[in-house]
């Protein structure tokens, strides 16, 4: 009905007349209400063709338009908008209202970044000490603090949502995240981390309060194993933001001028049943590591007893050690090779993680 107050007939029938649109189109003529408006707000002042509708919209079934494809035109008119961009319609003003679009929306979220990066740097400073420090005689206790957070999170969580709530609190979340995203600091990176497990946490509680149906047998255990193969992925989840909501910003240490001094390395690359491919990626990245030839020794441990990866480290110039036994898996095949090198230190590498040439001289540091 709101389009329709901006559509006249006679607009529609001019419409429909320029691209040649079959009757059927024009007997189910309430299904172009939302086209002919978006025409309208573009402004165009030469009606496209039907071959301009056709590259355009190569989904879209003119001589069948129903009512659903109105919103597959709008969601291709953002997509071209907003991500492709390099489209061209010599013969349409479209592209000028779109940019436009564009452009605001840009501005906005530059400006939240702007203010973002303002307000986050200011807390991220107090937080690493740099900036007002907390007195001892504050007024709030640390434990009221906690109290309080563990309740609205609490809330958060578990209180349902209407749809227009839920809308409202997942448009907060990404305006939040889209304002942080890119500021420099460790309080981003948790705000992000946050924002994360709010959605991911209110989600887990949806699927476990509301989702099992345990008045049958067969949708409840195949909802069980699917609600535990969610859990252990969140689980993963939340031991990776343990790993990173909180590094360390350690300086590398310069090393001696004289790269005699520096001590020997002996390189550990260990394999079982990893394919060739695999490996060799990772030795020849060993090789080129910026370390001296004479102190740095790469020794491949197969525990696959494979003559391939024999013949290929003496192709690749790298040392090659297989033990008779494998017992206690890749922990026993370390402590073998341990017995058979004799470097100052030693390093391991997993056989698919390959290394930066720089990366001894950044974490040997002064010896």
């Amino acid at each position: 009905m709101f389009v329709a107050r901006f559509v006249s007939p006679n607009l529609l029938h001019q419409f429909s007349g320029s691209i040649q649109l079959p009757e059927l189109a024009l007997r189910n003529r309430h299904t172009l209400l939302l086209l002919c408006f978006l025409i309208l707000l573009a402004g165009t002042r030469v009606t496209p063709t039907r071959s301009d509708w056709e590259r355009t919209f190569p989904h879209i079934d003119l001589n069948h338009f129903r009512f659903s494809d109105n919103f597959r035109l709008l969601i291709q008119l953002c997509w071209l908008a907003l991500i492709k961009q390099n489209f061209t319609w010599q013969q349409w003003r479209l592209t000028r209202h779109l940019r436009a679009i564009n452009q605001v929306i840009s501005r906005f979220f530059t400006a939240c970044r702007r203010f973002s990066a303002t307000a986050v740097t200011a807390i991220d400073d107090q937080l690493e000490g740099q900036g007002v420090k907390r007195t001892a005689n504050h007024f709030i206790p640390d434990s009221l603090l906690y109290i309080v957070l563990i309740v609205l999170t609490v809330l958060c969580l578990t209180v349902p949502f209407s749809i227009t709530a839920q809308i409202v609190f997942v448009a907060v979340l990404a305006i939040v995240a889209a304002s942080v995203r890119g500021v420099k600091g460790r309080l981003p990176n948790m705000l992000l981390i946050i924002l994360s497990l709010i959605a991911s946490c209110r989600y887990l509680w949806w699927r476990y309060s509301s989702t099992i149906n345990w008045d049958k047998d067969l949708d409840m255990m195949l909802g069980l194993v699917l609600l535990m193969a969610e859990t252990y992925s969140w689980m993963v989840l939340i031991l990776s933001y343990f790993q990173t909501i909180w590094p360390l910003n350690r300086t590398p240490e310069t090393l001696p001028d004289d790269p005699k001094t520096w001590p020997s390395i002996d390189l550990f690359i260990p394999t079982y049943n990893e394919e060739l491919d695999v490996v060799r990626a990772t030795v020849l990245a060993a090789t080129a590591i910026d370390w001296p030839k004479d102190k740095l020794n790469i020794y491949i441990l197969d525990d696959g007893k494979r003559d391939s990866f024999q013949a290929f480290a003496e192709q690749a110039g790298v040392g090659y050690i297989r033990r008779p036994t494998n017992e206690h898996a890749k922990a026993g095949n370390l402590n073998y090779a341990l017995k058979q090198t004799h470097g100052d230190y030693v390093a391991i590498f997993d056989c698919d993680h390959i290394p930066t040439r720089a990366f001894f001289q950044v974490t040997m540091g002064r010896l």
